[in-house]
């Protein structure tokens, strides 16, 4: 992972994970958190010791009630704002959250300490008593061991969206361009499958909730976009392989380019220690002059969707898992 992926995805993961516990500023537990909704080698280490996103959440909620009670305030479970669920309305939210003293000093007066997932744990965890060694103390890790095996680590393999070759079929349907990265989530795989395939839940990790849904049915789903005094009508159909992938073909149905092929996600969770590999290709095409003129910068915005898109779909997984 680029020190440059490194740092916006943790801190897009993190801004998440703040908003959907309600947080008025993002803490450090926030941060421990957005290495865990990562994705990376660092969240795949956690989750081989035993640290799920899920557990991780309500851990971090049990030590705020517990610090409270210490300081003779009782109660504050039952005072706590419900979760927020995860979906893709919240992960673009506007709302302004300041970091915590710690929090900033982590990522920001380190951010030469920080370029990858396994460094910035590193760090977190140099103090016995801070808020991320108790989180991960409390959900039964051996930070002392943990430590250790982070010293000797070997370099941290690739997540970011790294292009592709074409599949000939893709090529014979106009395709121009494939890239895939993969996204650790610590959940079983069958969970991680049940989720990307339900058409009625595209819209929590692919597309806006505002859009308008008109049609779902059980492999498909047809969706107004509207942007502006603009309105794009697709259709998005579900296919799935003998031996468990998944593939979301995005359709236009209205406009110029009616009945043409946009994009094609395949989906493959692979079974993996502490949980699930989640394998994301995503294949595209340029439309007209001006897309095909732009296409060089649109790339650079592909590869980041679709870290983003991971990002709330280990939330969601997540959620699902807590109940």
């Amino acid at each position: 992972m680029s020190t440059y992926t490194h740092i916006t995805t943790w801190m897009v993961a993190s801004r998440q994970e703040a908003l959907l516990a309600r947080h008025l500023r993002i803490e450090q537990t926030d941060l421990l958190l957005g290495l865990l909704a990562q994705g990376g080698s660092v969240a795949q280490t956690l989750g081989e010791a035993g640290a799920t996103l899920a557990g991780a959440r309500r851990a971090a909620a049990d030590l705020d009630d517990a610090d409270l009670a210490q300081a003779g305030i009782t109660g504050s479970a039952r005072l706590r704002p419900a979760r927020l669920p995860a979906a893709s309305t919240t992960a673009l939210s506007t709302a302004d959250l300041d970091w915590a003293p710690d929090a900033e000093e982590i990522l920001f007066e380190r951010k030469g300490r920080v370029r990858s997932d396994r460094q910035a744990l590193e760090v977190m965890l140099q103090d016995g008593r801070a808020p991320a060694t108790r989180l991960l103390q409390a959900l039964g890790v051996d930070v002392a061991a943990l430590r250790e095996r982070l010293a000797h680590a070997d370099a941290p393999s690739s997540t970011r969206a790294v292009p592709v070759a074409l599949a000939p079929e893709h090529r014979r349907q106009g395709m121009e361009h494939a890239r895939r990265c993969s996204h650790f989530i610590s959940a079983p795989a069958d969970l991680v499958r049940g989720l990307l395939s339900d058409p009625d839940r595209l819209g929590q990790w692919w597309w806006r909730n505002d859009a308008e849904v008109l049609e779902t049915g059980v492999r498909h789903a047809v969706v107004e976009h509207r942007h502006r005094r603009r309105s794009v009508r697709m259709r998005y159909l579900l296919s799935q392989s003998a031996d468990g992938g998944l593939a979301w073909r995005e359709e236009a149905l209205t406009v110029r380019y009616a009945g043409v092929l946009v994009s094609v996600r395949e989906l493959r969770a692979q079974e993996t220690a502490g949980g699930t590999l989640l394998h994301l290709t995503l294949v595209t095409r340029s439309l007209g002059p001006l897309g095909r003129l732009t296409a060089p910068l649109a790339r650079l915005w592909v590869a980041m969707g679709m870290r983003h898109q991971l990002l709330l779909v280990a939330a969601l997984v997540a959620d699902e898992t807590t109940g």
